[in-house]
């Protein structure tokens, strides 16, 4: 039970609590085969001649870069220059509950936040990323509808309900 706030933090899908029994294993496949089933969403990159897919649940942040764009995912970080530009990536991602500008040339998943106040926006990978002054407000509604969205997502999935 201790470890309950860390599970979720991690992503994980259910805990069992010792001693572990049949049903509670039969819960945690029954959740996991619902996840499964969920179709992954991709944001969709064209770069030349190369067209490429990164899972949203993997983008930490997307950074504008001279005329391009950086994708900063859990691993690594994947550069696309010149034939993707910022704002048409900004543009594909901008209606996804999860995603926020906090600059001009930069938007966040907000799953990987740990904290967001008026100025910073802190990472659970420790970085630290600015907020604008003119995105500041919009930022910080931005997270708390996120944070009410992402309840109501939890509630849907203890409930027995899809999402």
């Amino acid at each position: 039970r201790e470890y309950a706030v860390e599970a979720f933090e991690v992503g994980a899908i259910h805990y069992l609590v010792k001693p572990v029994t049949e049903k509670g294993i039969m819960t945690v496949l029954e959740r996991w085969m619902r996840e499964k089933k969920k179709p992954e969403k991709y944001l969709e990159i064209q770069s030349g001649k190369e067209s490429r897919k990164f899972p949203l649940i993997q983008i930490i942040y997307i950074r504008g870069k001279d005329r391009g764009t950086e994708i900063h995912m859990d691993q690594h970080k994947w550069d696309a220059w010149e034939n993707s530009p910022f704002h048409i990536i900004e543009h594909e991602v901008e209606e996804m509950p999860q995603f926020v500008r906090i600059t001009r040339g930069c938007i966040v998943n907000m799953e990987y936040v740990s904290r967001i106040d008026y100025t910073e926006c802190t990472l659970k990978n420790g970085e630290i990323l600015s907020i604008s002054r003119r995105e500041q407000n919009h930022v910080m509604n931005s997270y708390n509808d996120f944070l009410f969205w992402k309840m109501e997502q939890e509630g849907e999935k203890g409930e027995g309900g899809s999402s």
